[in-house]
């Protein structure tokens, strides 16, 4: 148990004394706080965390309960915006990747960039789509695709250099 807590049920005098005390203070803290937090209920809800962790300390000086308190009370307000910060990022980081999409290496690309792409797949003659869609998403060599397709292995070769080259020509980038 630590030093600065109270367990004795005998201690109920004592700990109405404290709650009397940090009381005394909560407008003012209150006020203070509140124009960090920016939001009256926001510096409520820190102030009023405050005393529930102070209250339970044992030692507390009455002398020094105010300054206490508004420290305490601060120190809960700067945590609690700095979560609300970090949250309102992750939201915003979120919000941008929306419309991104992971693809197998781990690269974000845009969706709208998937479609297009997609789309001049599609439009390839079905052997050379078929060689780039098993070279490119499913990583096998061009001796797997001749076996897969049961072709030589200049036709895959050859169905993957001019798919590649249909695809430049419709994306007007290196593929």
């Amino acid at each position: 148990m630590h030093a600065h807590c109270s367990s004795d049920a005998g201690a109920r005098p004592e700990l109405a004394e404290r709650w009397a005390n940090l009381i005394a203070h909560r407008e003012v803290v209150v006020r203070t706080v509140a124009r960090l937090a920016g939001d009256l209920a926001d510096a409520e809800d820190c102030v009023h965390e405050a005393m529930a962790r102070l209250v339970r300390r044992t030692d507390l000086d009455p002398q020094r309960v105010r300054a206490l308190l508004i420290r305490a009370a601060v120190h809960i307000a700067i945590d609690e915006r700095r979560r609300s910060n970090r949250e309102r990022t992750a939201v915003e980081r979120l919000a941008a990747d929306a419309d991104r999409e992971v693809v197998p290496d781990g690269t974000l690309i845009a969706r709208a960039e998937v479609a297009e792409v997609t789309a001049a797949i599609q439009a390839l003659p079905p052997r050379e789509r078929d060689v780039l869609m098993l070279r490119l998403t499913k990583g096998h060599t061009v001796e797997e695709v001749a076996a897969l397709l049961g072709v030589k292995r200049k036709t895959v070769e050859g169905a993957h250099s001019r798919g590649r080259q249909r695809l430049r020509f419709r994306l007007k980038r290196q593929v």
